[in-house]
């Protein structure tokens, strides 16, 4: 059994995985992209992500659009 948790998505929660998803809906000049780019290169596409969904998507959000951040 994999120790590896899993999105919403039925996915598992691997930076791979949550790089491919951004890639799906922001495509793939941004700066999400270049951040998970950046950790798979560290430590490999099958790293588990272990933040909480929801943080994560609010950290992807910050990187795209970091004055939407300013504004709260």
């Amino acid at each position: 059994m994999s120790n590896t948790p899993t999105l919403s998505t039925g996915q598992p929660s691997t930076l791979g995985v949550w790089r491919e998803l951004v890639v799906g809906v922001f495509g793939e000049d941004n700066a999400a992209v270049a951040y998970f780019d950046d950790k798979i290169a560290e430590q490999g596409e099958h790293q588990p992500v272990l933040a909480d969904e929801r943080q994560v998507l609010h950290m992807i959000t910050t990187l795209i659009y970091p004055e939407s951040e300013a504004e709260t």
